[in-house]
């Protein structure tokens, strides 16, 4: 009987080290998820955390992973030089514009996923893939980043890394890690750089740390903030980038969502006698303002443009009717993630309004990668897919419901 009771207490004992072993390796999983989503873990750690996360989300529930990229290179026929290429890379959710100007320079804009970090997102590698084979030269002239956020920025220093960048176009915000690893490299930069920028905002993601370190030592380059206006020119081209002024930025706060993309610029890229608008995330805070200024300083009433960028990928406060009307175009594209994604875009609203605009669609949750070529012929598009025609003007809420 003796025997029996100790061995009864001794299985308590051990069944007991057993729950408190799991409720510690619980509490420290949480601790690691909280850091990482903070962004306070180094990028040693973060990588595959972030891809355990992903593996276990998409066991729970696959929509809440990124569809699996393809890795189909779009080759348009009948390219010539001096045609303009413009191709809307499918990163998922996020944005990465490549444009081959009519006299061979080439610009990047943006290069993120909302749920990529450097290295982690299968993304990435079919991004690079897709540069490497553009960009014969392994050089990019222009090199832009519209704003700070996650989806837009994340791969911007494997892009840098890759590929030699001559010039730079990025906010007027100052990099301030949490990171303690990101925070010394942002602290070593020289000062006679970091305190161009001067707004009053900062960002304190990994992130975006990683972008701004990778820019500002790039060798040989030179770089521009989005601050008022700007153009980049060539020979039958021109993009003509308007952003805030300095007064604007001096009053403008980036603490909310939507106050973080009204920082991005609006572009008009104007060849061959059509003009394509880049939008950013651009929203109805930024739409507004721009409308204002291009009626005040420039004495425009309506700009007749061709292609539209659809700002913060269908986002229900972009592209407003007010600025539908105003730019008048005729397609537009919008850079998404699958269906049932968790940031729910395209919102049906805003296809209602591009489709009451008379616009045709182009979706990269659908199409995947769209490619544009412009000349003297007119304009046309290559896509990866050819999706049903009624499904693409389904919104991702909708869809949801």
């Amino acid at each position: 009987m003796a025997k029996r009771k100790k061995s009864r207490k001794n299985s308590r004992v051990v069944s007991r080290l057993v729950i408190a072993l799991i409720i510690i390796l619980v509490v420290v999983i949480g601790v690691l998820f909280a850091l990482y989503y903070t962004g306070n873990l180094p990028e040693s750690i973060s990588a595959p955390i972030k891809t355990i996360i992903d593996s276990i989300l998409s066991e729970i529930d696959p929509s809440t992973s990124n569809k699996k990229p393809t890795q189909n290179i779009i080759e348009p026929s009948g390219i010539a030089e001096g045609d303009l290429v413009v191709q809307f890379i499918d990163v998922g959710q996020g944005d990465c514009i490549y444009i081959r100007f009519p006299d061979g320079d080439e610009m990047l804009i943006d290069a993120g996923n909302a749920s990529g970090s450097s290295g982690s997102s299968e993304y990435k590698d079919s991004m690079l893939s897709i540069l490497d084979t553009l960009v014969t030269d392994d050089c990019i002239e222009h090199l832009m980043l519209t704003h700070c956020d996650k989806d837009h920025v994340s791969y911007m220093d494997e892009v840098i890394a890759n590929f030699e960048v001559k010039k730079f176009y990025m906010p007027n915000v100052l990099a301030v890690p949490t990171s303690s690893e990101w925070a010394t490299k942002i602290n070593s930069l020289p000062s006679s750089k970091t305190s161009l920028f001067t707004d009053k905002d900062t960002v304190d993601t990994i992130a975006y740390a990683a972008f701004f370190y990778a820019a500002l030592t790039e060798e040989d380059s030179t770089f521009v903030l989005n601050v008022g206006d700007f153009s980049i020119t060539g020979e039958g081209y021109s993009l003509d980038f308007y952003c805030y002024d300095e007064s604007e930025w001096e009053n403008t706060h980036i603490s909310t969502a939507e106050e973080k993309n009204a920082i991005s610029p609006i572009g008009i890229l104007n060849c061959h006698n059509k003009k394509i608008v880049l939008t950013g995330d651009s929203n109805e805070i930024n739409e507004e303002y721009w409308i204002e200024h291009m009626k005040e300083d420039y004495g425009l009433s309506l700009l007749d443009c061709d292609v539209l960028k659809v700002g913060h990928h269908g986002s229900s406060t972009s592209t407003t009717t007010e600025f539908l009307n105003f730019i008048d175009c005729e397609y537009a594209v919008i850079s998404c993630n699958e269906e049932g994604n968790t940031y729910i875009h395209p919102r049906q609203d805003t296809l209602d309004r591009i489709k009451a605009a008379d616009c045709e669609l182009y979706r990269t949750d659908m199409h995947g990668s769209v490619v544009l070529v412009v000349n003297a012929s007119g304009l046309t598009f290559t896509t990866e897919h050819t999706p049903d025609s009624e499904a693409i003007w389904i919104g991702a809420d909708k869809d949801a419901d």
